[in-house]
């Protein structure tokens, strides 16, 4: 995602090779080309994944699991009621890929 001058990033997903501006108070990720983030390195990711939803008035955070086949977790804890608030450092995985996020 490119950022504009108009629109600051709200937050930043960042992998061992790439940093994602999150500028929208919602943000899809999967593999189909329909999202917002797409993660394409493997078959564990689902075509629509998780969702990272901010709040920037209460300066919150939470990803939420769409029921993705094979999980998403956040500091090597699957999420298991749909959602997980996000606090700055946590380490994001999406199903069984190696990739993390920060």
């Amino acid at each position: 995602m490119a950022s504009s001058p108009e629109a600051p990033a709200l937050a930043f997903l960042r992998g061992a090779t790439v940093v994602y501006e999150l500028e929208d108070a919602e943000t899809q990720i999967g593999r189909g080309e329909d999202n917002d983030i797409i993660l394409t390195s493997t078959r564990s990711v689902s075509s629509v994944h998780a969702r990272i939803v901010i709040d920037p008035e209460r300066k919150r955070a939470r990803i939420v699991d769409l029921n993705s086949m094979n999980g998403t977790f956040v500091n090597d804890g699957r999420i298991q009621d749909g959602a997980c608030p996000l606090r700055s450092g946590d380490t994001v995985r999406f199903g069984y890929d190696k990739e993390t996020y920060r």
